[in-house]
């Protein structure tokens, strides 16, 4: 996993391994988070069901964008079992204000 973005209001990490579902994606993110010893915990999920987690003490909304053939790139909902001709996965971290 390496981070291809970062600002104050967004990161963009770049997964090593593609997940086919949230909850196992999450637990690949927080323990990368912790390896670094960086503190990271999923607080809750938003509205639409994204999660929310705290990493270093602020909260950021999780969205994964997949990148299939052919360079489609597409988000699918929350709770979605993504599909497995997924070619790359990058999470976005953005900001909770």
């Amino acid at each position: 996993m390496s981070n291809i973005a970062v600002n104050n209001k967004k990161i963009i990490l770049e997964l090593d391994d593609i997940y086919y579902n949230i909850d196992d994606l999450l637990e690949a993110l927080i323990k990368h988070y912790k390896n670094k010893g960086v503190k990271c915990e999923k607080l809750y999920n938003d509205k639409v069901g994204n999660p929310v987690l705290l990493v270093d003490s602020k909260k950021y909304v999780v969205s994964v964008k997949n990148v299939g053939p052919n360079l489609v790139q597409y988000t699918l909902p929350p709770g979605t079992v993504w599909p497995t001709f997924i070619s790359v996965q990058q999470i976005i971290l953005k900001h909770d204000i």
